[in-house]
């Protein structure tokens, strides 16, 4: 299922009823597993940098969901994935690559006040020596006559070699409504939890690859079905967003500075997972 802290009332108790301590998050056990007869090899013509935008979310060892790049420090991801969570301990996000692995974290958020959406932003530009290929977000009014159509939908999370990874699926569009796009799996493919916030990927030809929806809301049971926030209904939203001034960059922190909280202004910053976060107090 894509809405990983309902398998748990205790990771919920924890996001949304107090501020979890470094040793209480390295004991919560939330792998969320890649899509669900996926494959590492996408099924649509996806270059290395364009692939390099597809990441994953959550703290240290705990992956929870999926997010696209959209520039150098913005992702975008479904709002549960970030809703409630303490701006101490906010998630990161790895660029999961077959040769690398490369983290940074989060440094705020804005989620759409009606959708299943929300855009971040990354405290520091990731340095993994990559060109960068930023997916195009599908602006254009999506019609009916996409039913009956097939998508690739991409999920972040951890595989049967404890490894995290991507991997991608091959979906049919079965209906378009108001402001979801619901889609099944094709042989057997299907979004589990750690999958919220994975691309719908649409390909009309070999150069024309957009992305038209975020993977919001799957089977309870991890079936095929599953459905994703259109892009085109919260467009404008995501371009207002994007206008806004970028904060400055986190800082790294040394190792054996983990745990140390210095002040910082009028609240107070904890190194934690590498680099500083902060709060006001």
């Amino acid at each position: 299922m894509n809405f990983a802290f309902r398998n748990s009332l205790f990771f919920l108790f924890l996001l949304c009823c107090c501020k979890p301590t470094t040793e209480q998050l390295a004991v919560i056990n939330l792998q969320s597993q890649q899509l669900i007869n996926g494959n590492s090899v996408p099924n649509i013509a996806l270059s290395y940098g364009q692939r390099a935008t597809i990441g994953s979310l959550g703290y240290a060892d705990v992956r929870n969901c999926t997010a696209v790049m959209i520039d150098e420090r913005r992702i975008i991801t479904a709002a549960h994935c970030l809703d409630g969570v303490s701006r101490l301990f906010l998630r990161d996000f790895h660029l999961v690559m077959p040769d690398m692995t490369v983290a940074v974290p989060v440094d705020s958020f804005s989620i759409h006040p009606h959708f299943d959406f929300a855009v971040a932003i990354l405290g520091a530009q990731p340095e993994a020596g990559i060109d960068f290929e930023y997916l195009q977000l599908n602006q254009n009014f999506l019609t009916e006559d996409l039913v009956g159509t097939n998508i690739a939908i991409a999920g972040a999370g951890v595989g049967t070699d404890s490894a995290l990874g991507i991997t991608f699926g091959e979906f049919e569009i079965t209906e378009i409504s108001e402001d979801l796009i619901r889609v099944n799996g094709i042989d057997e493919a299907a979004a589990c939890r750690g999958d919220s916030g994975g691309p719908y990927l649409q390909q009309h030809d070999f150069d024309q690859l957009q992305v038209i929806a975020l993977e919001s809301k799957g089977d309870i049971q991890c079936g095929g079905k599953s459905s994703g926030v259109r892009l085109d209904v919260v467009a404008d939203w995501i371009q207002e967003m994007n206008s806004t001034p970028l904060p400055q960059k986190n800082s790294s922190c040394e190792l054996q500075s983990e745990g140390n909280t210095e002040c910082a202004g009028e609240g107070e910053r904890k190194c934690f997972a590498g680099w500083w976060r902060e709060r006001d107090c």
